[in-house]
Formats: C-alpha cells, sequence, structure tokens
C-alpha cells in the first residue's frame, strides 16, 4: 500500500542518515581522543623541558654565586694588597720612620712571590741593625732602592691582575645574565605552550565526550528506526499475503459459483436457474436473508428438491474447504429456496 511505501521509505532513509551520523562520530571521537592523546605528550615533553631548564638555571646560578662570593675574595685580597704596597714604597721613598712596619706588613701577604719576601726580609733584618756603620749604611741605601723597584713591579702585578679579574668577573656576570635570561624566556614559553595545550586538550576531550553522547543518541534513534521498520515490514507482508490469500479465495469462490451455475443448468430448470440464480447470489452478496427467496419454493419439483439437495451440499463444501463466508451464505440462501 501506499502507506507501506512511504513509510519504508522515510524509515529506511532515516537508517541511512543514522548510519553516515555513526560514521561520522565515530571518526570523530577517535580524532578528538588521539589529538588529546598527542597533546598529552606534547605537555609531558614541555614539561619535562621546563624542568630541565630550571634545573640548569638553578645550576648555573649556584655557580655564579660561587663565582662572585671567589672573586670578591680575590679582589678584597688584592685590593688590600696595593694599598699596602703602595704605603710601603711611600714610607721608602720618604725615609719614614715607620718603614719595617709597612714592609713587614708587606712580607706577610700570601700573594708575595718567594723571591721578593727573601729581599724584603733581608732588608727588614739590616734595618733592624741601630748602629749601622758608613759602608753598611751606605749598603742599606742600596739596597732599599732594590726593594722599591720590587715593590713598584708588585704593585703593577697586582694593579694588572685588579683589571684582569674585574674584567673576568664582568665577563662572568654578563654571561650568567644572558644564559639566565635565555633559560628564563625559554621556561615562560614553555610554561605558556603548556598551559594551552593543556586547555587544547581539555577542549578535544570535551568534543569527545559531546560527540560520543550524540552517537548513543543516534544510535538509539537508529536502533528505533529499525524496529520500526521491522514491524511496518512484517506488518505489510502480512497484510499483502492476506490480500493474496482473499484474491485466491475470490477466485475459488467465482469458481465454485459457476459450478454451481453448471449444477443449475438443466433442461428441466435452466429457464428457473436463469432466472433466479442472479437474484439469488445478488441477495447473497447483499446479506439479505430472502424473502423472495422464500416465495418461490412454492411449486418445487422432486427433481428441483434434488438438484437444490446436491447445490447446498456443494456450496457448503466449498465454503467450508475454502473458509469463505460468502459461499456458505450463498449455500444457506440456496438451502431456503433456489428457485421458486
Amino acid at each position: 500500500s501506499q502507506w507501506c511505501d512511504s513509510t519504508r521509505k522515510a524509515t529506511t532513509k532515516s537508517i541511512d542518515e543514522a548510519k553516515s551520523q555513526i560514521e561520522q562520530l565515530s571518526a570523530d571521537i577517535a580524532k578528538a581522543e588521539a589529538d588529546a592523546e598527542q597533546l598529552s605528550t606534547e605537555i609531558s615533553a614541555l614539561d619535562a623541558a621546563v624542568a630541565q631548564a630550571e634545573g640548569e638555571l638553578s645550576e648555573a646560578t649556584a655557580v655564579r654565586e660561587k663565582e662572585h662570593a671567589d672573586y670578591s675574595a680575590t679582589h678584597t685580597d688584592l685590593s688590600e694588597s696595593i694599598d699596602a704596597i703602595d704605603r710601603a714604597i711611600s714610607v721608602l721613598k720618604s725615609r719614614e720612620g715607620d718603614t719595617p712596619q709597612s714592609l713587614l706588613q708587606v712580607s706577610e701577604m700570601t700573594s708575595l712571590p718567594k723571591e721578593a719576601k727573601a729581599t724584603i726580609e733581608s732588608f727588614l733584618a739590616m734595618s733592624s741593625d741601630d748602629g749601622l756603620s758608613a759602608p753598611s749604611a751606605n749598603a742599606y741605601e742600596f739596597q732599599s732602592g732594590g726593594v722599591v723597584g720590587i715593590l713598584e713591579k708588585l704593585l703593577h702585578k697586582f694593579q694588572d691582575q685588579k683589571v684582569a679579574l674585574q674584567k673576568a668577573e664582568m665577563n662572568a656576570k654578563a654571561n650568567y645574565e644572558m644564559l639566565a635570561q635565555n633559560l628564563k624566556d625559554n621556561i615562560q614559553e614553555d610554561k605558556k605552550r603548556s598551559t594551552d595545550k593543556t586547555a587544547t586538550k581539555a577542549q578535544r576531550l570535551e568534543d569527545a565526550a559531546v560527540a560520543k553522547a550524540d552517537l548513543a543518541t543516534t544510535e538509539a534513534g537508529k536502533a528505533e528506526d529499525e524496529k520500526k521498520l521491522a514491524d511496518t515490514l512484517t506488518a505489510c507482508n502480512a497484510k499483502s499475503m492476506e490480500f493474496e490469500k482473499n484474491q485466491v479465495v475470490r477466485s475459488e469462490e467465482i469458481k465454485a459459483i459457476e459450478q454451481a451455475m453448471q449444477i443449475l443448468q438443466s433442461d428441466e430448470v435452466s429457464g428457473s436457474a436463469d432466472k433466479h440464480l442472479p437474484a439469488l447470489l445478488q441477495s447473497s452478496a447483499a446479506g439479505r436473508r430472502g424473502t423472495a427467496l422464500v416465495q418461490l419454493r412454492g411449486g418445487e419439483s422432486p427433481q428441483e428438491a434434488q438438484r437444490r439437495e446436491r447445490l447446498t451440499t456443494f456450496l457448503s463444501g466449498r465454503a467450508q474447504a475454502l473458509g469463505s463466508r460468502y459461499l456458505a451464505l450463498v449455500a444457506t440462501h440456496a438451502g431456503a429456496d433456489p428457485f421458486g
């Protein structure tokens, strides 16, 4: 029927659309979960990079702090040495009375070369003699000039070392600051990327969850449509089979009527059959109880009664065999009176 065809067509279309949606949603879910997994790997790598950079920064800072502490100690030592030597040179050149004390301070410096230390100590021993003869005094003057020369060389050496130390400190500081800034920039960038990827991962997981919910809804709708289609096909097939069965019964009913007419076709009753059988059939099909048929029984002969019995028996048998209510009704009317 038209309803069966339209329902089958609409439901089949809905099922096909659901299949396409299920396929797309399944692909979307797989892609979202794959993206989330890839993002997890990338986030772990970024977090590891941040941890490594922070470790390197901490290590570089510790090294720098030690370098600066060493610089400060050495710078202080050189500065004190330069001051002491500078004072000793001034004392020697001015021949003031605190010469031994100034040289003693210099001789106690740990950075003083052995040769210079020996010369200064020898000079200090000579200067400790209270009564120097003229030759000894001349020797003292001569050795004093030698000590001044040694101290001036040491002064220049320590001054150069101090300048070199300060330059090295500036370079070390600049290198550290450049390294530290680079590490800090990397840490900041990687943390930002990790945060962004974490947000993207959360979004992709949410996308997967939404798609899964849509998938469940679509699958449920598809299952419902499939049941509806199956029920429709079952009902329509049943109606089609019933229609075909009824067509067969109608055909058999027509054959039975034709055979009934053959029974009635005889010389004795042919005229009466031709006249009354159509009225009999019309009356039976309409469901009317044959008032007119009853009126036809008045002049029935024995032969007609016998044929009426044969007709009734035949129609009743065919009605029972075919399950035909129509033939049963005709048989009933025929039994009442087929001719009149």
